[in-house]
């Protein structure tokens, strides 16, 4: 399996930086769907809230062994910028990687979303071709509670999330901002460490 590290929101190429990952099949312990729902604010002082429902390639490895693909999505996520910037423009922040650690050894890569455009082709096609080298997982699903019900660290996870997987820094720092109790002004500064952090592999997720 060849997997590209590059988010479809990168507009250039970042110089000598591996952007290619190749697993192969006996690497691979199953492949499946995973279904994440949730809702967040639909502006500062909307009621109504946003419903989203995100569909994952979940990749379980046979293995824990991966650094080396953090350090290639570190690399990706925060390239090196020009000894000067032209007057004017700012530095990139933390770029966003279509690959998610949910732990070391699973790996979920971002389908279907209303954050961003589909990959094609359908998940099941992708799956069904892929039952021919590995075994394909029952579907899994989480269902977050509505945003007013989630805990102050339950909302900053997801807003956490809602940054490194899909680079809605908007929504963020509005749920931040309602969920948490705190001012815009402290919401959008959190958004920036969550920019500035890099990727790493997290503890095992419930669902």
């Amino acid at each position: 399996m060849w997997i590209n590290l590059c988010s479809y929101r990168d507009r250039d190429v970042v110089p000598d930086a591996p952007s290619v990952m190749h697993l192969d099949y006996a690497e691979i312990a199953s492949v499946g769907q995973h279904t994440e729902s949730y809702s967040t604010p639909s502006r500062p002082t909307a009621d109504t809230p946003t419903e989203w429902r995100d569909k994952f390639l979940e990749i379980e490895l046979t293995h824990d062994q991966t650094e080396e693909l953090k350090a290639a999505l570190n690399d990706l996520r925060f390239p090196p910028l020009p000894a000067e910037l032209p007057n004017g423009q700012v530095p990139i922040r933390g770029r966003v990687s279509p690959v998610w650690f949910v732990n070391r050894s699973l790996l979920r890569i971002g389908w279907v979303s209303g954050h961003g455009p589909a990959i094609a082709p359908r998940m099941a096609t992708a799956l069904a071709r892929l039952e021919t080298w590995v075994r394909v997982a029952p579907p899994t699903r989480r269902e977050r509670p509505n945003w007013r019900k989630l805990t102050p660290e339950e909302a900053t996870d997801l807003a956490r999330e809602l940054v490194h997987v899909h680079g809605d820094t908007f929504a963020a720092a509005a749920l931040l901002s309602r969920a948490c109790g705190i001012s815009h002004g402290e919401a959008s500064t959190q958004v920036r460490q969550f920019e500035a952090a890099g990727i790493v592999p997290g503890p095992i997720q419930p669902r």
